[in-house]
Parts: C-alpha cells; structure tokens; sequence
C-alpha cells in the first residue's frame, strides 16, 4: 500500500501553484498564463541544509527541514510580487522561462524577464528574509524587507503566507 500525498494549489495573479507533499519529499509546481512554469524539489546539498537551518527551517530534532524550505519559497516569490502590485514575480518568471540575467534579448522570449541579475539577487534577498520571518518574528526587522514594513505589507503578507503554505 502506498503512502498518501497531500496536494493543494492556488493562484496568486499570473501564477498557479501546485504542491504536493509526501513520502518521498515535496515537490512545487508554480505555472503561468503563457503555460510556462517552474518546478521545485528538495536539494538535499550543504549549501541547502546551512540555508534550511539558518532560515529557521528545523525538523522537531533540529536537522534541516528541506521539505518545509522547498515547499515555502518559490510560492513566497508570488506572495512577495503580489505584495509589490506586480501580476508575477520577474525572478521566477525568468526562470520559467530559461533566462538567468546574463542572455541577450533575441536568446530570450520574454520581455517580463529581462530583469538584471542584480535585481534578481535583490529580490532572492527579500524572499530569504520572509522565508525567515515566517520562522522566527523578530526577523521581521531584516533591512531586505524593511520597505515591506513600512509600507504596511509585511504583516499582511506573512498572514496570508501561513494559511496557504502551513494551515494544512
């Protein structure tokens, strides 16, 4: 008999996402209205398990939840665009779309994604941060959202983050 899967969708705008969460780990599905899309699954490397860790993302005997982490931050690229006005977020619509910051407009069908590499770091920036703050809340005074609290759309978008990513 096998184990069963949890999976749950939303949109947020341009993006539907899809995740599904089970035995054999957790995988993302973040699709847009052009039919182009991302998937993301755990990556079980160093790199990922200090980031997991330093994130705040901890199994109850303090490893590394790589399945929490995997399952929370492409969604929160939506979150944060949706947060921002924006219809979808430029850094994980470059991704759907093969382009990493460093192409030529010809090599690149998308005009949303040319994004400079620099504001795609930023904006990876901001998504490690709330990524944090959805763990521990005194992270909510990172300088890489500092804006989204004074703007008023910290709170409301870490609410919004919890009921669709952990009320489950």
């Amino acid at each position: 008999m096998s184990a069963a899967v949890n999976s749950w969708g939303f949109s947020v705008r341009d993006a539907n996402i899809t995740i599904w969460k089970g035995p054999e780990g957790v995988t993302v599905r973040t699709q847009y209205s052009d039919g182009s899309f991302v998937t993301a699954a755990i990556n079980d490397t160093p790199g990922d398990r200090a980031r997991a860790l330093d994130l705040g993302y901890r199994t109850p005997e303090g490893l590394p939840d790589l399945g929490a982490m995997t399952l929370e931050h492409d969604p929160m690229h939506s979150l944060y665009a949706e947060a921002r006005g924006l219809v979808r977020s430029p850094t994980l619509y470059a991704v759907a779309h093969g382009c990493d910051g460093q192409h030529n407009e010809t090599a690149c069908p998308c005009h949303w994604a040319h994004y400079p590499r620099e504001m795609q770091e930023r904006e990876e920036g901001v998504i490690l941060a709330l990524c944090r703050a959805l763990n521990d809340p005194s992270s909510v005074w990172d300088p890489h959202i500092n804006h989204l609290r004074v703007e008023g759309r910290l709170h409301p978008l870490l609410a919004r983050a919890r009921k669709l990513l952990r009320e489950r």
